[in-house]
């Protein structure tokens, strides 16, 4: 073959190579990372990158995912078959030390979880809740001054700079299914309890009793016309469950499914029985504490219910509150009667009315990029309208909600 023809020939492969590439083929690549050692156990990952075309968005896709393998002893350990059952992506997704526990154990699972400890120095797989569909989560009950954390689900993802650790608390719920009491690696199913309490209906964990047994759902039904709310809190060893129905509008209740700790502790108390046991109850105020605003779950703040003209409010008190410069200013918008534009520190911010639940609405602006500096900018005018609000200014123009 001559040099012409071969150089054609690379040349021709290249280009298809270049077409799969681009056009639908899966390409993988694999880089190994430093093992880790936990006594007996030895974790080892391996991230994996791929890249693939989709159809829907027409471009090129990329992900990448970290592969556990674990050893016990240097020998390898084989999970049951439920782990990857229905699951989509195989192998294990998530590996955490639990360093509190009583002996050597590790957390680990994709959709399912399980325990892998040891017993009479041998290792011992426990699993803690196994299921076919949804993604795991983790919850701790008791790691914020003894009310639960946050929940976070179990994704196959990139985990090169995880420091791979569970710790913080005592108790933890797996799978919105499971307690796991750390100290002792105790489990205690919970069942599913939406078609229970008089069809309030909600898998959002509030709050957490004193004595370490009691989990508070903040929980809702609709009766065709309104919205009732109550707290269920469910005794995970007895299962027993009760209600306790409050009024949202007494308790300043803002975002049902989006309010702080704080909330909770403001407005609810656990009373002591004589057999030591708690129950939750509302408190009770000869005056109701002031209304505030409040952080959203995206980056903004919203004051409510209050009446439209609260917007003007907002709008003045950004003038005399923010130190404007030459290129900052703050308009009202010509195509509505309550809105505002704000540019301030190089940021395009907005003030809102939305009449449906009467809302102010504090955010930046749709085309800006998030960023740190800008929610703290957000959260910081927030903080200082509340501290006025606090002191009891502008009470006058809140409503109630509509229920």
């Amino acid at each position: 073959m001559s040099k012409i023809n071969l150089s054609r020939l690379i040349f021709v492969n290249m280009g298809i190579l270049g077409i799969l590439s681009f056009f639908g083929c899966d390409f993988q690549r694999s880089k190994k990372t430093a093992p880790f050692v936990y006594e007996k156990f030895t974790i080892k990952k391996k991230l994996t990158k791929s890249s693939w075309y989709d159809v829907n968005t027409a471009s090129r896709r990329k992900s990448a995912r970290t592969k556990y393998n674990i050893y016990y002893n240097d020998e390898e350990v084989i999970l049951p078959s439920n782990l990857e059952k229905s699951t989509g992506v195989s192998g294990i997704w998530k590996v955490y030390m639990v360093t509190d526990a009583p002996q050597p154990t590790l957390l680990v699972g994709s959709q399912s979880v399980y325990l892998l400890t040891e017993e009479n120095d041998k290792m011992k797989i426990i699993p803690v809740h196994e299921q076919t569909s949804d993604f795991a989560s983790l919850q701790w009950l008791d790691v914020e001054d003894g009310q639960p954390g946050e929940k976070w689900k179990l994704y196959a993802s990139d985990d090169t700079e995880s420091d791979h650790v569970l710790e913080g608390g005592d108790y933890i719920f797996v799978n919105e299914r499971v307690v796991l009491r750390i100290s002792d690696l105790s489990l205690f199913p919970f069942p599913r309890i939406e078609k229970e309490n008089n069809g309030f209906h909600s898998k959002h964990v509030i709050g957490f009793s004193p004595d370490k047994s009691k989990i508070v759902f903040m929980a809702r039904k609709y009766d065709g016309q309104t919205y009732q709310y109550a707290h269920i809190v469910h005794d995970y060893r007895t299962h027993d469950i009760y209600n306790v129905h409050f009024d949202r509008n007494e308790t300043r209740l803002h975002e049902p499914f989006n309010m702080p700790r704080s909330w909770f502790m403001e407005f609810f108390e656990w009373i002591k029985s004589e057999d030591g046991s708690h129950r939750l109850q509302c408190k009770t105020f000869d005056t109701l504490p002031l209304w505030e605003g409040m952080m959203t779950s995206s980056t903004g703040y919203s004051i409510s219910p209050v009446k439209p003209e609260m917007v003007a409010v907002f709008a003045d008190f950004l003038n005399k509150h923010l130190d404007f410069g030459t290129d900052d200013s703050l308009t009202k918008d010509s195509h509505g009667q309550y809105e505002y534009s704000l540019n301030y520190k190089g940021y395009r911010l907005e003030v809102s009315y939305f009449d449906e639940d009467g809302t102010v609405y504090f955010s930046d602006h749709f085309t800006e990029k998030v960023s740190e500096e800008l929610n703290a900018l957000i959260k910081s005018i927030g903080d200082a309208f509340n501290a006025e609000l606090r002191n009891g200014m502008y009470q006058e123009y809140f409503t109630a909600y509509k229920k």
